[in-house]
């Protein structure tokens, strides 16, 4: 096991469930009124070529693919 392990679960056990689900869900409604700005500009300004439209692909599935694994994370840490 890592030596900063025990240090780390020493720490979080401070902080309340409530804190966690606020924070987490004040970081998930920034990055949803990030990603509406971002696509909204790209619309906007018809950037449509085949790059950009790969990039909002890429972009949309790993802010998904990140805030889902946050809230997995987050449920599991705090139901147990």
């Amino acid at each position: 096991m890592f030596p900063f392990a025990e240090s780390l679960s020493f720490t979080f056990t401070g902080i309340p469930a409530d804190i966690l689900w606020g924070v987490f869900g004040l970081f998930a409604f920034l990055a949803i009124l990030w990603s509406i700005i971002l696509l909204y500009h790209w619309n906007k300004y018809r950037l449509h070529n085949p790059a950009t439209n790969k990039a909002q692909i890429i972009y949309i599935l790993g802010t998904t693919l990140l805030l889902l694994s946050a809230l997995g994370t987050l449920y599991l840490y705090t139901s147990v």
